[in-house]
């Protein structure tokens, strides 16, 4: 059998030719207790979430609050942990309510200000009532009319949402109607 050189283990001496060393075979036999598969830390080394910013306009405060859920929840951050990834994912309007806040800021504190002030909470007759009078615009497809029918719905009815997106479809007939 013909020895294989690698160029991995050089050895320089001085201005001369390297020497290259044979490459020994690997072993067959995989170690008794080595796993097939990844395990969870694994995959969370090798995959990254990324929450995103919030400015006050890009989105409803509630789909980014449920984003920093997501990636706290996949990471397991802390309460401190939380409190310093939504302050860094604050800019724009957003950020500048940094400026009100008291060090150290607690969770509870800053998701309070930030619903006061970007929330839809107290907005919800207003959503009820766009939602009644959302009918289809010339040139809109079905699919834009029930994303916007589907959003208006979440921010209408917090927390009904599984059970109103069963009665969109119909809705849905109704608005396309002129």
């Amino acid at each position: 059998m013909a020895q294989q050189h690698t160029i991995i283990d050089i050895e320089h001496q001085s201005e001369e030719a390297p020497v290259l060393s044979p490459i020994r075979p690997r072993e067959s036999t995989p170690e008794p207790d080595r796993r097939l598969e990844p395990t969870a830390a694994d995959v969370k080394k090798s995959s990254t979430i990324r929450l995103g910013a919030f400015d006050g306009n890009n989105m409803p405060l509630e789909t980014h609050l449920a984003k920093l859920r997501n990636c706290a929840a996949y990471y397991g951050w802390s309460a401190a942990d939380r409190v310093c990834h939504l302050k860094a994912s604050l800019e724009g309007a957003a950020a500048t309510l940094l400026w009100q806040l008291p060090e150290p800021c607690s969770e509870e504190r800053l998701l309070e200000l930030l619903k006061a002030r970007f929330g839809t909470a107290d907005m919800v007759e207003r959503f009820r009532c766009e939602l009644r009078q959302r009918r289809r615009r010339p040139g809109e497809t079905m699919q834009t009319l029930y994303n916007d029918v589907s959003r208006l719905i979440a921010l209408s009815y917090p927390g009904h949402t599984g059970e109103l997106a069963a009665a969109t479809p119909s809705w849905i007939a109704s608005a396309t109607r002129k």
